[in-house]
């Protein structure tokens, strides 16, 4: 049972910890059956401790040190032990399923029976340990791990049964992956056969940028092709994987060859580089001028590829510009909005306008002024004490309709009045026409915008803004959408 004492110094956490262990470097560390799960360990200094049958379910031990400690019949599911000291530990029959032991330091730990069922040893170093009666599945991770040497079995606490078994050779890199790889639970004779099927199989792994991949895959798949016609007897597969844009080139060769296919792997590779002559490679002119097509048509493929992906990335960058000017339009109307609303609740007076149709106070005086035939061309609009307006022209034509409301006449101070209302009068009929099914909020929203992107006709308006012209563009213009542009427009009175 685990010492109580050096239990609650341990769940202090591992500063407090190791402070401890550092002034008791002599006293034994008794944990075992201790209830850590979920505990934060990092860092923990557990050098020879004793864990067995401990509770770390979810624990984190990133960083700690673990030398030589005895983890036996211990449950570290789900555990964190990346960059762990397991060196010499003992894990027996330890459960890692789902635990994290990247770049974790195993060597010559005993892993006979532990259960390593979707467990990550990415970049782990094996080297030296004993997987007797190992657990593993198709989803255990060995990416770039570490191992020259292993042993299968262990016989009176001695490791037995190295491999390779010729004591002066290590695996060759990559080469244990592909053996743990290959099998779940290795026996003597799987384990050995599969590091035979191994020593026999070359791997070449590569990742290409995306332009790169369609053109890549074609070159490394031609390579069959080659050692067919190099060495016509010679009974070798190749075979190419795709794992996104990593793409591995696995070729099995038989007994004796695999240096001669190595050979010619590596002078392919410098002719496609252009670091050797494909006369010097290749002695039939025919292949000769079939590999010079192949790299022809790889970089033609290469070069459409890039324009494809260029076309892409300015289809997309289009795609994102009319996002962005869905987003002003979105704004203005919402500025629109929010003048309208703000006008409407601080004029008791105002008529508010939906969809067009003008809804007005029950105190507001109703007088009507008729503008048949009215044209204002840079005079100013006279009425009599009827309100009505006879015979002024203004350059946006017959402003046709009756109108509720007085005129403000600022035309004389401001002589392009009549011009400004002329060209928003054109511009929001020329928007009706050409966006036939947007409302008046969108129409008047473009419109808003037309103009902040045309610098001489806003500073006119903003001109006519400041000299009162509001009331007069109200009165003129004959658009069901004057009311929601204007209330977007005043805004422009005070610009900062």
């Amino acid at each position: 049972m685990a010492d109580k004492e050096q239990l609650n110094i341990l769940k202090q956490g591992s500063q407090i910890w190791n402070k401890w262990r550092e002034n008791n470097p002599n006293i034994k560390i008794d944990l075992s059956n201790a209830n850590l799960s979920n505990a934060n360990l990092s860092d923990a200094n557990l050098w020879n401790a004793n864990l067995s049958d401990a509770n770390l379910i979810e624990a984190n031990l990133w960083n700690a040190n673990l030398w030589n400690a005895n983890l036996s019949y211990a449950n570290l599911s789900d555990a964190n032990l990346s960059d762990a000291n397991l060196i010499e530990a003992n894990l027996t029959n330890v459960n890692l399923s789902k635990a994290y032991l990247i770049e974790a330091n195993l060597i010559e730990a005993n892993l006979t029976n532990v259960n390593l069922i979707n467990a990550n040893l990415t970049n782990a170093n094996l080297t030296g340990g004993c997987i007797q009666s190992w657990i593993l599945n198709n989803k255990t991770v060995f990416d770039e791990i570490i191992c020259d040497y292993i042993y299968l079995e262990i016989n009176e606490g001695k490791f037995k049964e190295r491999r390779p078994k010729d004591p002066n050779k290590n695996f060759a890199s990559g080469e244990f992956t592909l053996v743990a790889q290959k099998i779940a639970n290795p026996t003597n004779i799987f384990f050995e056969e599969a590091i035979i099927r191994v020593q026999k199989t070359i791997l070449r792994q590569i990742e290409f940028p995306p332009e790169y991949r369609e053109a890549g895959t074609s070159i490394l798949t031609y390579f069959h092709h080659i050692l067919k016609t190099k060495y016509p007897d010679l009974d070798v597969k190749v075979k190419i994987e795709q794992d996104g844009l990593i793409l591995r080139m696995i070729i099995d060769t038989p007994d004796g060859d695999r240096e001669l296919v190595e050979k010619t792997l590596e002078q392919y590779g410098m002719v496609v580089m252009g670091k050797m002559p494909i006369e010097e490679f290749l002695s039939d002119p025919y292949e000769i001028m079939a590999l010079k097509n192949k790299l022809e048509i790889a970089n033609t493929e290469l070069r459409l590829t890039r324009d494809l992906l260029t076309f892409k990335q300015n289809e997309y960058k289009n795609q994102i510009d009319e996002h962005k000017n869905q987003i002003k339009d979105l704004q203005t109307q919402i500025n629109t909005l929010y003048g309208i609303i703000g006008d409407g609740l601080k004029n008791k007076n105002s008529p508010i306008y939906i969809n067009g149709v003008g809804y007005q106070p029950m105190s507001e005086i109703k007088r009507e002024n008729n503008f048949s035939g009215a044209k204002f061309e840079g005079g100013y609009a006279e009425r009599n004490n009827q309100g009505n307006v006879n015979n002024s022209e203004f350059a946006g034509g017959n402003a046709g309709g009756n109108y509720t409301g007085n005129i403000t006449n600022n035309n004389a101070s401001h002589p392009n009045l009549s011009e400004a209302a002329a060209e928003i009068q054109q511009l929001l009929n020329q928007l009706s026409q050409t966006y036939p099914t947007e409302t008046e909020m969108e129409v008047a929203a473009k419109a808003v915008r037309q103009i902040e992107n045309n610098p001489t006709l806003k500073a006119k308006i903003i001109s006519a803004v400041k000299g009162g012209g509001i009331e007069f563009f109200k009165e003129v213009i004959n658009h069901p959408a004057v009311n929601i542009f204007i209330a977007g427009i005043e805004g422009w009175k005070n610009p900062n």
